[in-house]
């Protein structure tokens, strides 16, 4: 046990922990970047474990070093990311693993991030897949792609899998791993990933947070 932390009550009334237990019931993602936090919880993890077991949710750990809450009930109401969200998170994951993104801190732009999509998608096929209608090089259709991806990012960084960098680029962050989690095992799943957003199969298995009810629209206002 932490010396700082003996008791739930001692977690539980730090500064930290209300703005912190607020980002994780909304499903934020908390990893080694978000450093107060993540020494917060490792240190009151226990704890917390014990606390959050109160409401039937479990603190969950990863070894890739992200902590996130994963209710074992419906009290939380769920989160929900859009099909657009999962594709998009796929092929942000992507851009994350390329050596490339690792010489920019993590940054990419937006144009990388549609570069991307069309590679893996098939340019004919991105405009289909993200607003829903035949692909047309027109201009409205054009500005309609953009809207969509700028409302997935949106989802994307209220949990904690992007931070917005600038007006034009993005930071990419490691929870982007959690939508490896279908195709995770030996092997080059980078390909497996590939296959998976190409195919639209943009369901993450394993856990109740991360499945088809993800699938769900969300707001991309």
């Amino acid at each position: 046990m932490s010396e700082r932390y003996r008791t739930i009550g001692d977690a539980v009334t730090d500064p930290l922990f209300a703005e912190l237990d607020l980002a994780l019931r909304r499903g934020c993602h908390v990893c080694e970047d978000d450093l107060a936090w993540f020494t917060f919880l490792n240190e009151a993890r226990l704890l917390l474990d014990e606390f959050y077991d109160q409401y039937g949710w479990d603190l969950v750990y990863l070894n890739t070093g992200i902590f996130y809450l994963l209710p074992r009930n419906d009290s939380l109401g769920g989160a929900h990311l859009s099909s657009n969200a999962m594709l998009v998170g796929q092929v942000c994951l992507l851009l994350y693993l390329d050596s490339a993104t690792t010489r920019t801190a993590g940054r990419v732009s937006r144009q990388q991030i549609l570069e991307m999509l069309s590679a893996v998608v098939g340019e004919d096929k991105l405009a289909e897949r993200l607003t829903g209608r035949a692909g047309r090089r027109e201009t409205r259709q054009i500005e309609l792609v953009h809207q969509r991806l700028g409302g997935a990012l949106k989802e994307l960084r209220a949990l904690g899998f992007v931070n917005k960098a600038s007006q034009d680029e993005v930071e990419l962050r490691q929870p982007l791993i959690r939508f490896a989690d279908p195709v995770l095992g030996d092997g080059d799943y980078r390909s497996r990933l590939e296959t998976l957003a190409r195919t639209g199969a943009v369901q993450v298995q394993g856990d109740d947070e991360l499945d088809e009810e993800w699938m769900d629209a969300t707001s991309e206002g």
